[in-house]
Parts: C-alpha cells; structure tokens; sequence
C-alpha cells in the first residue's frame, strides 16, 4: 500500500494579511484584530473581475494564493494605460479606505 504525501494547507489568518499593509502598520495588536473581525473570506474564480476602474471601493483585499491581473485602461481594450500581476502576500484597495480617488 502507498502512503499519500502531507499536504500543506494555508489557513486565512485575517491579522496576518493586515499586518502587511503600510498604512495599518501603526495599528495596536488589539486595533488589528478588531479589524480582523470586520474580514471576509471570498475566493475568486480565474478571469473573474473583483472590481472595476471608476467603481466605488469599501474593501482591502489581500491576496492568499494565485495570481491577480489588474489593468487600469481609459475607454478601450487597446487603451491600456498600466498593468501588474501581485502575488501572494500582496494587498490592494487599500485608497478605497481612505475615500474617493481620482
């Protein structure tokens, strides 16, 4: 009989990916997990859009595993002004928390 190998599995840990955002970074321990409390678990399928330019933004998101595309683009597709791939670790729509940006 064979013997399956271990698998690693990554648990969510909200405080964790807040820790990682700079402007957070002044947060108390007890300030971060209150915060933490206020996180949502959501997982994205491939190709799905999380958020469009020009929506309004309420949430940070902090990406646990996979890849995210963002393209910033003016009108058309052949318009594109920037694009980045974040990796794990990374976080975006940290200025959705700060207000309208423009």
């Amino acid at each position: 009989a064979s013997v399956a190998e271990p698998t690693t599995v990554k648990i969510w840990e909200p405080v964790d990916c807040l820790r990682r955002v700079q402007m957070l970074s002044v947060l108390t321990e007890e300030e971060l997990e209150a915060c933490a409390r206020m996180c949502k678990h959501r997982r994205a399928a491939e190709g799905e859009v999380i958020f469009g330019a020009g929506e309004a933004g309420n949430s940070l998101y902090c990406l646990l595993d996979g890849n995210l595309f963002i393209k910033a683009q003016k009108g058309t597709e052949s318009n594109t002004l920037s694009q980045r791939i974040l990796l794990p670790g990374a976080v975006c729509g940290e200025r959705a928390m700060l207000g309208p940006y423009k």
